[in-house]
């Protein structure tokens, strides 16, 4: 246990997507996917402004 690419090793130390990071790939991945784009519960704006800036970056908007 604990030898070297074991999961053990790595305990602690894994890094997970943010928020905006997981709303980009999924804007990425419905990119084909002909329809609207619709934000439910804005509570700050910060979920539609990631939206914004990804339509932005893709040059769809």
């Amino acid at each position: 246990m604990g030898e070297t690419g074991d999961w053990a090793t790595g305990k602690g130390h894994i890094a997970y997507p943010t928020r905006a990071q997981v709303l980009e790939l999924a804007m990425a991945i419905s990119r084909g996917v002909p329809g609207n784009i619709v934000e439910f519960g804005t509570w700050q704006g910060h979920s539609t402004r990631v939206i914004r800036d990804e339509l932005w970056r893709s040059r769809v908007w």
